[in-house]
């Protein structure tokens, strides 16, 4: 991957804002798929439709979390990060583990794993459009 090979810091970082913006999106189009009147995606769009979106975001957590890995910069802004690439990870992890185990445990276990994204999303947000004006942590 071109970008993994970056050599110029700033491109790194441009890379890892792209990642984390096209992980939100594909997170967005994955969470409006369980609203009832328009999650109809079996119906309109094909079977495989979800199945490709779902892959595209363990894809980009993947990616995320990698590059986050990568940056020489440390702190919280980082953390949030590997945070936010982490979670889509887990989940099919989480599933495999988890299926012996009583549903509800097994759906509070989904649903910390889903706030923990959200605070990830909106920790990275909020350090860098906050912070980032005055010591601009991975910002351009």
């Amino acid at each position: 991957m071109v970008g993994l090979q970056a050599k110029n810091g700033k491109e790194m970082k441009k890379l890892i804002w792209l990642v984390f913006w096209a992980l939100v999106v594909d997170f967005l189009i994955l969470a409006v798929n369980f609203i009832p009147a328009v999650g109809k995606w079996s119906l309109t769009l094909g079977v495989f439709i979800p199945v490709i979106v779902f892959a595209l975001f363990i894809f980009l957590g993947i990616t995320l979390l990698v590059l986050a890995s990568r940056i020489k910069e440390t702190g919280l802004l980082k953390k949030f990060l590997i945070l936010t690439g982490a979670v889509p990870i887990s989940i099919p992890i989480s599933f495999i583990f988890l299926e012996p185990a009583p549903e509800m445990v097994a759906n509070c276990i989904f649903f910390i794993t889903m706030i923990a994204f959200v605070a990830g999303i909106i920790g990275s947000i909020v350090l860098i459009y906050h912070f980032g004006s005055k010591r601009q942590p991975l910002g351009n």
